[in-house]
C-alpha cells in the first residue's frame, strides 16, 4: 500500500500514451449557501492512496483522494 508521507523511490507512475482513467464514482456535500449558476467552485486534493491491482484488462492502478 501506498502511504504518501513515506517516500518511495520503487513507485513509478509512468502509463504512456493510449492510457484511459475511469472515474468510479464522486460524491460531494456543501455546506454552505445555495449554489447558483455562476458560482465559481474550487476544490483541493490529497491523495490517499495508491493501489495496484489486476484485471481482465491487466494492471491498474487504483487512487483514492479527498477534495476539500
Amino acid at each position: 500500500m501506498f502511504n504518501p508521507l513515506v517516500p518511495r523511490e520503487d513507485v513509478e507512475l509512468n502509463f504512456g500514451p493510449g492510457i484511459l482513467g475511469l472515474n468510479g464514482g464522486s460524491e460531494f456535500e456543501y455546506t454552505r449557501t445555495p449554489i447558483r449558476a455562476g458560482d465559481v467552485l474550487t476544490s483541493t486534493s490529497q491523495l490517499l492512496e495508491l493501489q495496484e491491482r489486476a484485471s481482465r484488462l491487466g494492471r491498474m492502478v487504483v487512487v483514492r483522494r479527498r477534495a476539500t
